[in-house]
């Protein structure tokens, strides 16, 4: 698949060629080189290969270990807690003397995209349980007078 800018030279160099701005042998060398160069970006996109199933079991791999994280981590010697560290946090940790809290700049953004999913559901599985749709929304209080079922 050509990318824009390669289609947009064709164009442009087809429109010269036709305003006749330019000669047709000078038509002819860049449209060579803008044919050569798409098909060298065809080549290299093409060994870039997608494998669908490989996909699935990286993804199930990666599931695998971020539902263990916590047994890895506190099970694990200090290579495998540094590459874990380096898997979550790529730009590394860093301690706030000022806080006295670790820090880090950013996180790997699948993992990142996990703690915010976990966070709505927590917020949800919250408010589900705070609000019952099973109670009635008005109760009859108690005072002077006998306490009614209803109002």
């Amino acid at each position: 698949m050509p990318e824009p800018r390669n289609d947009f030279l064709q164009e442009r160099i087809e429109e010269k060629f036709i305003d006749n701005e330019i000669e047709f042998d000078v038509y002819q060398r860049h449209k060579r080189k803008i044919n050569d160069d798409i098909a060298l970006k065809s080549k290299e996109i093409n060994n870039y290969s997608f494998d669908v199933s490989n996909l699935c079991t990286n993804i199930n791999i990666f599931c695998e270990i971020s539902s263990k994280i916590n047994f890895i981590w506190e099970n694990g010697t200090a290579e495998v807690r540094e590459r874990m560290l380096t898997m979550l946090f790529p730009r590394g940790v860093f301690f706030d003397k000022l806080n006295n809290d670790y820090r880090t700049e950013n996180m790997n953004s699948i993992f990142e995209v996990m703690c915010r999913l976990t966070d709505m559901y927590e917020v949800n599985k919250k408010r589900q349980i705070g609000i019952s749709t099973d109670l009635p929304l008005l109760v009859a209080g108690t005072g002077l007078e006998p306490v009614t079922f209803g109002l």
